[in-house]
């Protein structure tokens, strides 16, 4: 095996079987040896300035390629000594790898304490900060939390809020949504909401741990309704009404919970139109 070629290895060997065009030439790996063995198909180009070896492939590349042409020149084990500073995946590229909701990621999206000028398409990043509370690693990555993700994708309001609203559920019927600090990171962070529309955002946190899902409570309304019909013939008069009150209970939980989405968006209506008069009248 060529020397050249093993140093390749070696080098991509350090980090998740990959590495960018700048830590090759620090290590005096002719550019021609790569171009060689992209043709010889043992190295893929998963995007600009880095390459992957082709056997180590896998559905964390894409990601893993864009955080590295952060810092093109630096190698991971370095960038990772100090997480925060590194690049954290969040918004929904953090969405998809938690597996939470449906959203678009067709680009891929960081978080940044500094000033970063994305030049490239598929790339966007965030500037601000992300505390060791709001951290986590996947797939060798640093990465939002489940509460900061869904605090960060409310605050851009890039996405509709029933989408938004499918991350909640996701992230809560795992136990995994904290809506404290959801309330902490909505309210006040730079431009967050007002309190108002932050309680509207926490209820729906809140809903799983207080109400009934809804097609669970569908299937209670229907149940109930069988025996209100049975009632009328073999329950005495008391028992008969207090099935209709479960009923219309029931039926009035499960109303509020699916408008929720619709109160959500009136709210938040509410707050940019307070802006714009608070604007208005400067």
């Amino acid at each position: 095996m060529p020397r050249s070629v093993a140093d390749v290895l070696e080098l991509a060997a350090e980090q998740w079987g990959m590495f960018t065009t700048a830590q090759a030439v620090q290590r005096r790996i002719p550019r021609a040896r790569l171009t060689r063995m992209v043709d010889d198909g043992l190295l893929e180009r998963p995007t600009h300035g880095v390459y992957a070896v082709s056997a180590a492939v896998d559905e964390y590349t894409p990601i893993r390629a864009s955080w590295l042409s952060l810092e093109p020149t630096r190698m991971a084990a370095e960038r990772l000594r100090e997480p925060t500073e590194a690049g954290v995946v969040s918004h929904t590229s953090a969405a998809e790898l938690l597996q939470l909701g449906d959203l678009p990621a067709d680009v891929h999206e960081f978080t940044l304490p500094r000033r970063y000028q994305a030049s490239r398409e598929g790339l966007r990043v965030h500037r601000g900060t992300v505390p060791a509370q709001d951290l986590v690693f996947l797939a060798g990555l640093p990465m939002t939390t489940p509460t900061r993700t869904i605090a960060d994708l409310i605050l851009t309001r890039r996405h509709d809020p029933s989408h938004v609203r499918d991350l909640v559920d996701a992230a809560a019927a795992r136990s995994d949504l904290d809506p404290e600090r959801l309330r902490v990171l909505v309210e006040r962070r730079p431009h967050g909401m007002s309190p108002a529309v932050a309680d509207v955002w926490l209820s729906s946190a809140m809903a799983h741990q207080s109400t009934p899902a809804p097609d669970f409570a569908g299937q209670i309304l229907d149940h109930l309704r069988g025996l209100e019909v049975l009632s009328e013939l073999n329950l005495p008069p008391m028992g008969a009404l207090q099935i209709k009150k479960l009923i219309s209970e029931l039926e009035r939980v499960t109303t509020a919970y699916a408008s929720s989405v619709e109160a959500l968006r009136a709210a938040e209506l509410a707050q940019d139109l307070q802006r714009r008069v608070d604007g208005d009248g400067q």
